[in-house]
This record gives structure tokens, C-alpha cells and sequence, in this order.
């Protein structure tokens, strides 16, 4: 800490100056919470600082500590070409979940067909919509599926139908295995 003697030097009074002030020893760059400089002029040195009161811990409100909110790192590789369409049919806060379970149901192949009547599964798609048994009845033919407008579109519908990803019938290995719910 390197400490000097000075003595300021009379001002015209001004809001928030020190004047008029014996000074008999100051820290550098400080007055005892108020910041100042010290210039040399005429073999006199002059402090020159405005009032500036520095605010102590409990002047301070402290607000507890917040959590951050989870941050999944969704794996989109591989359908990023398709993130235009998602972007214009599923809601804006929903797009990257939207992506990474694209991701996890066909890779971003539009024509991926998933047949296996021991799952339970005859699904189409970017998001392998199930036509196995009764769900052939109410949902699009395959060959619309196939196409990749329609069927973010459709999953876009469902999933608007369903109000998440990951329930019951709704994509859950995928969403589960990226952490969406």
C-alpha cells in the first residue's frame, strides 16, 4: 500500500468536491471510499476527486444464487436441411427437440420404413408415423408419409394434439432418450 501526505487544495464549492481538507495520508486511487487522482502541480499536490461513495455489502442487496436452466445439448446432425420446414409448422420453442427427434426416428431419411409387427410398428417417415392396426384407420396413407413436408406437417399436428413429445404413443423412446419429456 503506498501511502503519501497531501493537502487539497481549496475549490470553489461544487456539489459532491472535497475541499478545505487536511489529508494526512491516503491509499492510492482511494479516499476512503471515495475515488480520486493526484495530480503534481506547482510542487503542490492537488486531489482531485468527485464524490463517489463506494457501496458497501450491505448497501447491496444480494439476491440468492439463481439455478440455470438445464441446457440439453440436442443432437441435430444429419437433419439440419430439414429445419426450415420444422421451423414453419412446430412452435418456435419447440424446433430443436422437434430436430433431435427427427433425428432419433429416421436420421432425416423422409422414406425410412420401420416394419416390425412383433413392436408393433409399420412407421413411415421423418418421424415414423405408425400405421400398424387400428392407427392406418385415422392417419394418412404411407405414401403421403413419405413425403418430408407432410410428414413434419402431420407430426407438427400431432404433437399439437398431444401438447408434448414423449407421451404414451408420441415418439417416448425418442424423447426419453434425449431428454425431452
Amino acid at each position: 500500500m503506498l501511502l503519501l501526505s497531501a493537502k487539497a487544495i481549496s475549490k470553489p464549492a461544487k456539489p459532491n468536491r472535497i475541499q478545505n481538507t487536511e489529508i494526512k495520508s491516503i491509499e492510492m486511487g482511494s479516499l476512503g471510499g471515495v475515488e480520486g487522482s493526484l495530480i503534481k502541480k506547482d510542487e503542490k499536490t492537488e486531489v482531485v476527486s468527485e464524490v463517489s461513495p463506494t457501496p458497501t455489502p450491505q448497501e447491496t442487496p444480494q439476491e440468492a444464487p439463481k439455478e440455470a436452466p438445464k441446457v440439453i445439448q440436442l443432437n441435430t446432425n444429419g437433419v439440419e436441411q430439414w429445419r426450415p420446414l420444422v421451423e414453419k409448422y412446430f412452435p418456435a420453442t419447440q424446433v430443436n427437440n422437434a430436430l433431435a427427434i427427427m433425428r432419433c426416428e429416421s436420421g432425416g431419411n423422409p422414406t425410412r420404413h420401420n416394419y416390425n409387427p412383433s413392436t408393433g410398428d409399420n412407421s413411415w417417415g421423418l418421424y415414423q408415423i405408425n400405421l400398424y392396426g387400428a392407427n392406418a384407420k385415422n392417419r394418412p396413407p404411407a405414401e403421403q408419409l413419405i413425403n418430408g413436408e407432410f410428414n413434419i406437417q402431420y407430426a407438427a399436428q400431432m404433437y399439437s394434439w398431444m401438447g408434448r413429445f414423449g407421451s404414451t404413443g408420441g415418439w417416448y423412446n425418442c424423447s426419453r432418450n434425449n431428454g425431452i419429456y
